[in-house]
């Protein structure tokens, strides 16, 4: 006489299996529930269906992580552009640029910052040794 448990251990298997996929369409769905919130109070509205559409094609088809749109978004909000083509094309040149995490964006961030400070030292340097007319200077009350 022996048992065999093949069939336990597949069903087994199989529930675990099932429970981890609903953890992570629960985690999911309270990622996408966090993005959808933090869009409508920055643009102080409910969101339309095309801007639902738009945001779920950037997490569904083009695999955007919630850090990297909620960036995105926060980018925009600070140059006062409230608009979803505006955030879209932050999303695509950062990914052009490889972009995938918020390390990267902080990155960027602080690349941006050292070149604005280069460009304003080189600019004032230029000004100081630019050749100015020289102004007599007389004393008329002496």
């Amino acid at each position: 006489d022996s048992y065999s448990f093949d069939f336990l251990y597949q069903k087994l298997d199989s529930l675990i299996d099932e429970e981890k996929k609903e953890l992570l369409n629960v985690s999911a769905e309270k990622d996408r529930q966090k993005i959808f919130n933090a869009f409508q109070v920055e643009f102080g509205r409910d969101l339309s269906p095309i801007e639902l559409e738009t945001i779920n094609d950037w997490i569904e088809e083009d695999k955007y992580k919630t850090d990297l749109i909620l960036l995105a978004l926060r980018e925009a909000v600070l140059s006062q552009a409230y608009s979803l083509k505006y955030i879209d094309r932050i999303l695509l040149s950062w990914e052009k640029q490889g972009i995938r995490s918020k390390v990267d964006v902080e990155n960027l961030k602080k690349a941006r910052e050292k070149k604005k400070e280069n460009i304003n030292t080189i600019s004032n340097n230029n000004r100081n040794k630019e050749n100015k007319p020289k102004i007599p200077l007389t004393k008329w009350l002496d």
